[in-house]
């Protein structure tokens, strides 16, 4: 279990995100997990719930597959620690998504994903859906 929260100004308006984070290991180790997070982000006066539940599985020694969705519509969201800031325009309402990540040698990493989000184009009230792919490479040391 893990808490968490975020403090700050994005796109001039102060906002605050508070998480709560729980992953599972039905099989007592990394060969199945299951994840979720529930959050609220406080904005503007109002609060906006978010929840995301995946699966994730180890496929072999080197490789880990992913899959996740979300729902609850909010202004903006930070995931992974901050990593991710969803600083929106138009408000994110669901999304799928699956990714790979990839042990390489030594200490390098790469993770492919891709992901589908439910937004909402704010002056015309009109849903869309952007999929998108992303690749990143790291080095941990």
């Amino acid at each position: 279990m893990q808490v968490g929260g975020y403090a700050g100004v994005v796109t001039d308006t102060t906002r605050a995100q508070a998480d709560l984070r729980l992953t599972v290991y039905p099989l007592g180790n990394l060969s199945l997990y299951g994840f979720g997070r529930g959050s609220v982000v406080h904005s503007q006066g109002q609060n906006y719930p978010n929840g995301l539940l995946g699966v994730g599985v180890r496929l072999r020694a080197w490789l880990w597959a992913e899959a996740w969705g979300s729902a609850g519509t909010v202004p903006v969201l930070a995931e992974a620690d901050g990593t991710y800031i969803y600083n929106l325009l138009d408000p994110l309402g669901r999304r799928a998504a699956a990714s790979l990540l990839i042990l390489g040698p030594q200490r390098l990493r790469g993770r492919l994903v891709y992901s589908a989000e439910q937004r909402r184009i704010t002056g015309l009230n009109m849903p869309y859906t952007l999929h998108s792919y992303s690749a990143a490479l790291a080095w941990f040391w």
